[in-house]
């Protein structure tokens, strides 16, 4: 991680994040319906290479465990491959680390590891567990929660979550970038939304869905979010700001606070 201030500013989002899934740290809950939508997958890979935090790495094996029915495998193993070799290492470390040996078999493979054992789910603390926010409130908070609940862990869930922000990708595309799907069943599902009147003649959801602005954290963080830390670690303002990557914020709200701080010679 870089200086303390971006280490700072990156740590607090994603243990406030984490407190909006229900883990039991202090920090304020996200407001998605001010701050933009949290990609759980992309929050679980962000914080297994950017955390050396073990008290928060093992909470989150903890809430791994627990929830494995609402995580897409897949969608995390298919972000997982965006990582370029030193971030795989990062990633490596981390699940190599103690912290993470309560991980699920089926998690654990997902990232790239190795699972022991065949069980998927494997005994975790009892006090840590009763600690963690009922299903019901994380549902109350996470947008993308309450729809695999209602839709089931799939892209299904997910493009419904997308569609519910005022600012989005404009084509499918760029919709199957932002989930990490693939652009033919991002197009498949559109037709069934539009079909059962999900989506109105614009494209849009029906009123009574709910608006979130975008995303706080998405795969676009997952693909930006290094490069902008290691361009926090260059000592010239003008190499910092042409390190920088182009951000949308309405996908990359993260990304985008943090590259405003490493550009203005936060660090």
């Amino acid at each position: 991680m870089p200086a303390e201030p971006i280490a700072s500013l990156v740590d607090d989002a994603l243990r406030r994040c984490w407190t909006t899934l229900g883990l039991p740290f202090g920090n304020q809950p996200m407001d998605e319906a001010k701050e933009g939508l949290i990609d759980i997958e992309a929050l679980v890979l962000l914080t297994l290479m950017l955390s050396a935090d073990a008290r928060l790495l093992g909470d989150v094996a903890l809430w791994l465990t627990c929830n494995s029915d609402i995580l897409i495998h897949q969608k995390l193993r298919v972000l997982a491959g965006l990582l370029d070799e030193p971030q795989q290492l990062a990633l490596a470390r981390a699940l190599g680390a103690g912290s993470l040996s309560a991980l699920p078999s089926l998690t654990l493979r997902a990232l790239g590891g190795v699972g022991s054992g065949d069980s998927e789910t494997r005994l975790t603390p009892s006090k840590r567990i009763d600690k963690l926010a009922p299903r019901k409130v994380i549902a109350e908070r996470s947008c993308l929660v309450r729809n695999r609940l209602l839709f089931g862990s799939s892209v299904r869930a997910d493009l419904v979550s997308v569609l519910q922000c005022q600012k989005r990708p404009t084509t499918g595309r760029g919709l199957a970038q932002l989930i990490g799907a693939s652009p033919a069943t991002v197009s498949r599902l559109l037709d069934d939304l539009s079909m059962a009147g999900f989506l109105t003649s614009d494209g849009s959801p029906a009123p009574r869905w709910g608006r979130y602005p975008g995303f706080f954290l998405s795969a676009d963080t997952v693909r930006h979010l290094p490069g902008i830390i290691f361009a926090a670690d260059l000592h010239d303002i003008a190499l910092r700001r042409a390190a920088l990557p182009a951000l949308d914020r309405s996908t990359d709200r993260l990304g985008w606070l943090v590259a405003e701080a490493v550009g203005s010679g936060v660090g």
